[in-house]
């Protein structure tokens, strides 16, 4: 019999508990779970005993693989789902053999704690500011194709397109039957993104969300203050002259900096002087 590890406190056998019950939760055997995750059976058993700690690559690879929330598995906390990718320039820094504990105390909870608060007040703008929700989503589609088209190489262009394509198309046939009949349409392009009846919705949870109009009220009341329009310019990343034709209504902020705009504001930064 395997010797309990060491570094077992009790905060790692909750973290080894989780582990067991997202086998469960899959309805996967030991051995199906294990070769899930590149893992031995002997392995997977000792982590749910447990006798062995969770280290940071298995945690990495078990959370990509299950969409599942380092947050949830580092404390239990909510959401279960969402697996948050990790930026190269601190996920490098992580040793492979790393406790997953510390790394997410250390290394990851700020961007895991970012993330969630993104998703969160984008979920509260969908409801009741259709145009920005929009903007993002649009936004965040264009950003992750961009990501991706910059990783193939020209040779692979067409290729590339084919398969997307062709995925596209497979999704489209199996998940037809829950698609709306009016969104099966060749005007699809005309059919708002956002439901109707989410246009409307009125309770608490939503009424603090500021709309775009309301946001650029703000700024244009703290830009009337000499060397603030500079200041808006430094804290969201673009040029004063971007900052004039979002207050003279000739453009508006892109969705991610709008984004940062709503969580600003949800905060309850008030703007008394700096950013």
């Amino acid at each position: 019999m395997p010797k309990p590890s060491g570094l077992l406190t009790s905060r790692e056998k909750e973290i080894c508990g989780r582990v067991r019950e997202l086998r469960n939760r899959a309805a996967l055997s030991q051995q199906e779970f294990s070769n899930l995750l590149g893992l031995s059976r002997a392995q997977v058993a000792a982590l749910e005993m447990p006798w062995s700690t969770l280290r940071y690559a298995v945690a990495d690879r078990l959370c990509q693989k299950f969409n599942i929330c380092q947050r949830w598995l580092a404390t239990g906390a909510d959401p279960l789902k969402g697996y948050v990718e990790i930026a190269a320039e601190i996920a490098v820094e992580i040793g492979p053999r790393e406790l997953f504990s510390i790394a997410y105390d250390q290394r990851i909870q700020r961007t895991i704690d970012a993330k969630i608060k993104d998703d969160e007040i984008l979920s509260r703008a969908l409801a009741v500011s259709p145009s920005i929700a929009e903007k993002i989503r649009e936004d965040r589609l264009y950003n992750l194709a961009q990501v991706w088209f910059s990783r193939i190489p020209p040779h692979l262009y067409q290729d590339y397109f084919g398969t997307l394509m062709a995925a596209s198309s497979d999704f489209y046939h199996a998940h037809k039957k829950d698609i709306p009949l009016e969104l099966q349409s060749p005007e699809i392009h005309k059919i708002p993104l956002i439901e109707p009846s989410l246009k409307h919705r009125t309770d608490a949870a939503m009424k603090d969300v500021p709309t775009l109009k309301g946001l650029l009220v703000e700024l244009k009341r703290f830009a009337k203050i000499r060397g603030n329009k500079a200041k808006i310019a430094r804290k969201f990343g673009v040029s004063e002259a971007s900052v004039s034709e979002w207050l003279r209504g000739k453009k508006e902020p892109s969705g991610e900096i709008t984004l940062r705009l709503l969580r600003w504001v949800n905060e309850g930064t008030k703007l008394k002087g700096e950013l």
